[in-house]
């Protein structure tokens, strides 16, 4: 965390959250964050994604196991879609 520390701005604010949808995509790769279920979350700068986080760095990290829930609705539980979910 120390190294998080000497950041500047929005460093650790959410700056993104993707779930995989691609079932072609076999953990672990370089495109872990498509694979269908895996669950990423990114922290810091975001505006080259349309976001308003202005930072210094940003620092993502994926899941292969994650459950996610959002308002009391389970999306994915332990690296599995709980629905079907398509991509906007």
């Amino acid at each position: 965390m120390s190294n998080l520390t000497k950041e500047a701005g929005e460093w650790d604010r959410i700056g993104g959250l993707i779930i995989g949808l691609n079932p072609a995509i076999k953990p672990p790769c370089i495109f872990d964050e498509l694979a269908r279920g895996a669950v990423s979350i990114g922290i810091g700068y975001n505006r080259d994604i349309g976001g308003k986080n202005n930072a210094s760095a940003s620092y993502a990290a994926t899941l292969t196991k994650a459950t996610l829930e959002v308002n009391g609705e389970t999306l994915v539980e332990k690296g599995r879609l709980k629905k079907e979910l398509t991509a906007t």
